[in-house]
């Protein structure tokens, strides 16, 4: 999108522009999604259609999109007949792969998931080192 110039004229006396003149939420190519969150349309004198939030369950966690791609792993994981399971899919410098465990374990279908993923992104270190790395650098506290 091509702003318009701002000419020495229209700067205050010290060159620094107001907040008027940075307030975007009158201008026609943009839309409010929420408080202080916009759409910039890139196309001059063309309105955004913004697309809605995610909706936010309990855990404040994004919802996934219904797409095509979730349909395999949802019915392929209904069959299963442990309790627990999960499809997991990973694109790292490998490459991509994808693998399923299932378990009436909870805590051994999620130890495999998470070594399983620790292996593809660093296959040269121990799974637990992975995870280690990871969980510090993200912002969960465990």
């Amino acid at each position: 999108m091509d702003e318009p110039e701002v000419s020495p004229e229209e700067l205050g006396e010290d060159g620094v522009l107001s907040p008027d003149d940075l307030d975007v939420s009158n201008r026609e190519e943009v839309s409010e999604l929420d408080d202080g969150r916009f759409v910039v349309s890139t196309e001059a004198g063309r309105s955004p259609s913004p697309r809605p939030s995610p909706t936010l369950d309990a855990d404040d966690s994004p919802t996934p999109p219904e797409t095509p791609e979730s349909a395999p792993a949802e019915q392929s994981l209904s069959a299963i007949p442990e309790r627990y399971a999960t499809a997991i899919a990973a694109k790292t410098d490998s490459g991509v792969a994808d693998e399923q465990f299932a378990s009436n374990n909870i805590v051994d279908t999620f130890e495999r998931t998470l070594r399983w993923y620790a292996s593809r992104i660093d296959p040269d270190e121990p799974p637990e080192d992975v995870l280690r790395v990871l969980l510090a650098e993200s912002d969960l506290d465990v």
